[in-house]
């Protein structure tokens, strides 16, 4: 899983990626209800997750679409390459390697941008299912800011933890100048204007399935394999349970389950 520019994963092109990197310090999601919900930093494939959280009391999705807002330093500190002259910039929703820059929604207050917000979401009513900011949102998301400064200007994020590990500290980049403390915050400007874009989760492949034995066999429920029938590579468990060591992890389970699966349905007497 990944995160995906709501605009993006509209459009479904061959060309679509997914946000593998969240630029900007100054910079926080938020859902429905202005609530901040996680370490924005996070790897991509857990950040995914959080957009599928479950309200069993207003039985609904509040994160179904996370809002990214972002203040005017983020957006001249860290819309740069995060290395120099590698243009790639790993789905960073602040460029999205896109000049015009369609997907983000610019203005000077919070109040006016939260409006800007509602317009944008009623565009996408068909893919969202009506998905629409709280009532309480503009309020709620002061409150956010206000909170995160807080922590921003400490250093350390005790509601989430963001800017603690080494790989999203990497795809943070340097810190902005005069930033002696976490490099992936700082204070979000108490004047705009004020940048947002929409994201949603995405799926990037397949993690997991049924289960195989040491010769890739296929177990049915009671661990028995099923004969004739193999598996390899993500299209069943993963050797790695639940987890993901880091990216391109996924090649060497293709060549090795592969390659014991094939070994053993070569001299299988039922294939």
């Amino acid at each position: 899983m990944s995160p995906m520019v709501l605009d993006v994963a509209v459009e479904n092109l061959p060309t679509s990626t997914g946000s593998w990197r969240i630029g900007g310090d100054s910079m926080i999601w938020v859902n429905k209800y202005g609530k901040r919900v996680t370490d924005e930093k996070a790897m991509y494939h857990e950040l995914a997750q959080v957009f599928h959280a479950w309200d069993p009391v207003r039985a609904e999705f509040p994160n179904l679409v996370l809002v990214s807002v972002w203040d005017q330093g983020t957006e001249d500190h860290f819309t740069g390459e995060l290395i120099p002259g590698y243009s790639y910039e790993f789905g960073n929703p602040l460029i999205m390697n896109r000049p015009e820059r369609p997907h983000v929604i610019k203005a000077d207050t919070l109040p006016e941008l939260a409006e800007a917000i509602r317009a944008k979401l009623k565009s996408f009513d068909e893919a969202t299912g009506g998905f629409q900011l709280d009532e309480t949102f503009v309020d709620s998301l002061s409150e956010s800011i206000d909170r995160f400064n807080r922590l921003a200007e400490a250093g350390v994020d005790t509601d989430f933890h963001r800017g603690e590990s080494p790989m999203p500290l990497f795809f943070n980049g340097a810190a902005r100048p005069g930033n002696e403390g976490n490099p992936t915050m700082y204070p979000i400007s108490a004047n705009g204007p004020y940048y947002a874009t929409l994201m949603v989760s995405a799926s990037i492949d397949t993690n997991g399935g049924p289960r195989t034995d040491n010769d890739g066999r296929v177990l049915d429920q009671s661990g028995e394999p099923i004969p004739g029938i193999y598996g390899a590579g993500n299209c069943v468990a993963s050797p790695f349970g639940k987890s993901y060591p880091a990216a391109g992890a996924t090649l060497g389970p293709y060549f090795t389950s592969g390659y014991v699966a094939g070994t053993a349905v070569a001299v299988d007497p039922q294939r």
